[in-house]
């Protein structure tokens, strides 16, 4: 019976991180639905710096809402993660509160961190895009293209000899 206890806690685990996951999406989509000028849509490309501590404006709203503290910290975690609101964090001089408005000043010291993440994030899509299979490739080897008209110069090169 302790043999299974890590198995099941795993899968309660895996199984806690999916529910989270899934409700950080849907309160997500709500705020991007009742906030409309300070959330967006992942596939937007308007995002905003948000006003540090934004959390605390929030708690009240999204605990009526039936979420918990736990989830609109996941849920502003992965906003925030994003390549997009990393490069908003650079090209963006004040963050947005939840009215919409400007206010706070993005500092150097986040804009930097900024920097890191994004340089960071563009460095691990590299990796991944040139460990997938098919992608690599040995540099003495030629493409198939590249073989195909090597192969034809040959070709022609024998029948311009006869």
């Amino acid at each position: 019976m302790t043999e299974q206890a890590p198995a099941e806690s795993a899968t309660s685990t895996a199984d806690e991180q999916t529910r989270l996951r899934e409700q950080a999406r849907s309160l997500l989509a709500r705020l991007a639905e009742t906030y409309p000028t300070v959330f967006f849509a992942p596939s937007e490309r308007r995002i905003q710096p948000l006003k540090r501590r934004i959390h605390k404006d929030l708690l009240g709203i999204v605990k009526d809402w039936g979420y918990d503290l736990k989830v609109l910290k996941y849920a502003l975690g992965s906003y925030t993660r994003q390549l997009r609101y990393q490069q908003a964090l650079l090209n963006n001089e004040k963050r947005i509160d939840l009215r919409g408005e400007l206010g706070e000043v993005v500092s150097e010291a986040h804009k930097q961190l900024a920097r890191e993440k994004v340089q960071t994030i563009n460095a691990k899509r590299q990796q991944r895009s040139g460990s997938r299979p098919g992608k690599t490739r040995h540099p003495d080897k030629k493409s198939v293209s590249e073989q195909k008209i090597a192969d034809l110069q040959q070709k022609l090169s024998r029948k311009a000899a006869l």
